[in-house]
C-alpha cells in the first residue's frame, strides 16, 4: 500500500494510505485513531490524485483529528495495554486469579480471571471464554431474528465467526452460512444485532439494493445510526 504524506502550514504532516482498486470513483475514508485512506481507480494517473487530495486537503485535516480521539472495535486489542477489556460496550479491569480450575467471571466493572498455573495464561483463558460468548451471543442474534424469515420460507442459517480486519459480516448465502466478526463481542449487544440482521437479509437479497434497504429498515429503522455509531468505535 503506498503512502502519500500531506504537510500543513502549521508543520502538521498527515499520511494517506493509498489503494487502488476496481473502482469508478476516488474515496476518501478516515478510520477511527486518525488513519485516513484513500480509495482510486486502478489506472488513474498520479497527477489526478494529487489534485484531488490537494482540493481536499483541509478534509484530511478536520477528520483526521476528529477520529484520533475514538478507537475502532477491530482496531483495538482484545486486551488493552492498561489491563482492561471492553467486553459487550463495558470497559472493564481485568483481574487475574490464581484456582484450580479456568473460569470467567464479569463484573460490574472487572472480568475476573480465575486460571490453573501460571500467570501468563490469563489472557489465553479469557480469549477461550470470549469465543464462547461470542457463539451464544451471535446465535441468539440470529434466532431472535429468525422469524421474519423463516414465514419467507428461508430455512435457519449456520452461524459461525472469526476475526475481520475490515467487515462486520458475511453471508454465504448460496451455503446458508453467515460469518460474523469476532471483535463485535467488544461492542455493545445493539449493533451485533444490526450487523445480524443486515447479513440474514442477504439470504432474501443478495445485493445492496432498494429492496434490501426497504427490508432492513422496515425491520430496524435505526439501522444506518447503528452502523454508523459501530464504525466510530469508542471515545478514548
Amino acid at each position: 500500500m503506498e503512502t502519500i504524506t500531506l504537510h500543513y502550514a502549521d508543520g502538521e504532516s498527515i499520511p494517506v494510505e493509498l489503494s487502488r482498486k476496481r473502482m469508478k470513483h476516488i474515496r476518501l475514508r478516515a478510520l477511527p485513531g486518525g488513519r485516513i485512506l484513500l480509495s482510486a481507480p486502478l489506472f488513474i494517473s498520479t497527477e489526478r490524485i494529487d489534485a484531488f487530495l490537494v482540493q481536499n486537503k483541509d478534509w484530511v485535516y478536520r477528520h483526521h483529528f476528529e477520529k484520533a480521539s475514538m478507537l475502532g472495535y477491530i482496531e483495538m486489542p482484545f486486551v488493552l495495554e492498561s489491563g482492561e477489556a471492553y467486553y459487550l460496550g463495558v470497559k472493564r479491569r481485568i483481574v487475574g486469579v490464581p484456582s484450580t480450575r479456568d473460569e470467567v467471571i464479569v463484573g460490574d466493572g472487572e472480568i475476573f480471571v480465575r486460571y490453573k498455573g501460571s500467570a501468563d495464561r490469563v489472557e489465553k483463558v479469557y480469549m477461550a471464554f470470549l469465543q464462547r460468548s461470542a457463539k451464544a451471543l451471535f446465535q441468539g442474534a440470529m434466532e431472535r431474528w429468525l422469524p421474519l424469515f423463516t414465514e419467507r420460507g428461508i430455512r435457519p442459517p449456520t452461524v459461525t465467526f472469526r476475526r475481520y480486519r475490515a467487515k462486520w459480516g458475511t453471508c454465504f448465502f448460496e451455503k446458508g452460512l453467515i460469518v460474523m466478526n469476532l471483535h463485535l463481542i467488544k461492542a455493545d449487544p445493539s449493533f451485533t444485532d444490526y450487523v445480524m440482521l443486515h447479513e440474514m437479509t442477504h439470504l432474501i437479497y443478495h445485493g445492496h439494493g432498494k429492496r434490501f434497504y426497504a427490508f432492513l429498515l422496515r425491520a430496524m429503522p435505526d439501522a444506518r445510526e447503528r452502523k454508523k455509531r459501530l464504525s466510530e468505535g469508542v471515545r478514548l
